[in-house]
């Protein structure tokens, strides 16, 4: 989180940071965090893609889908769970994102 660093340092004046990093470093590092102020924040979009590798049959990838819900719903897993800032799975395909190039510069 270099760029966190820098604006405690004052070698930046402004950092996006993604929300879930943010949350990472305010539970972990809170000294790191403190002094930050959040200014604003930018389009709603779908989080990170979980990601299989190119030809994966679509059998394992769904296999994989569910396996990643069926965790989710486990008692035994909440403590991880929590860790890791995770309530929720949903699967969605490349149409979802589509959205996100709108952001980008046209080029």
């Amino acid at each position: 989180m270099e760029s966190l660093r820098a604006l405690q340092h004052g070698r930046a004046e402004v950092a996006s940071v993604d929300e879930l990093s943010l949350a990472y470093v305010r539970r972990h590092d809170p000294d790191l965090a403190a002094g930050l102020h959040e200014i604003g924040r930018g389009p709603w979009v779908p989080s990170l893609p979980v990601v299989v590798r190119a030809g994966t049959p679509v059998r394992l990838v769904d296999e994989l889908r569910n396996a990643i819900v069926e965790s989710l719903r486990r008692p035994a897993l909440a403590e991880a769970r929590d860790d890791l800032f995770l309530d929720g799975f949903v699967a969605l395909d490349d149409s979802a994102y589509r959205p996100l190039l709108a952001l980008a510069p046209a080029g």
